[in-house]
């Protein structure tokens, strides 16, 4: 099961959040504090994921690929039309990253994105998106809190 992988546990996590301007080549400015995780990685894949782009480590989603392929529920149409929503890159001299007019389309990402770290991968959203995302979570967000401070977490 997907949910349920090891994603490369040995590496350095993405944490933290970033507003980027997207220039007139559909490209963003990698934070400094990411770059290196993707250069020393081979590049990495972008893919549509609904509201969001995912952006990670080739090698994550190598591993998320194969299971979906071996995931019998997952027909080889859907892989098919998930592959056309995915691309690879590797990130230009100046740390940057070009996204396609059509995966820029498809999330609502115009002229500045959220690049927001998750673990072992990033999350870009439109203003708008990340907006929704966090008020469709405010009550979570407060359950989270409330754990936080139950496990003294400073």
């Amino acid at each position: 099961m997907v949910d349920q992988l090891d994603i490369e546990s040995s590496v350095e996590p993405f944490w933290d959040q970033y507003t980027l301007k997207v220039d007139s080549k559909g490209r963003i400015s990698t934070p400094t504090e990411d770059r290196g995780k993707f250069q020393g990685a081979g590049g990495g894949f972008i893919v549509w994921m609904g509201d969001h782009i995912g952006v990670m480590r080739r090698a994550s989603w190598e591993a998320y690929f194969k299971a979906f392929k071996e995931d019998t529920a997952i027909s080889s149409e859907s892989l098919r039309v998930l592959s056309s929503w995915a691309a690879t890159f590797k990130l230009d001299p100046q740390g940057r990253l070009a996204i396609s007019q059509k995966l820029r389309d498809r999330a609502g990402i115009t002229d500045s994105v959220l690049w927001v770290g998750f673990d072992t991968y990033v999350c870009l959203y439109g203003p708008e998106a990340w907006k929704a995302t966090e008020d469709r979570n405010a009550s979570e967000k407060t359950a989270l809190h409330r754990k936080m401070k139950d496990m003294r977490v400073p």
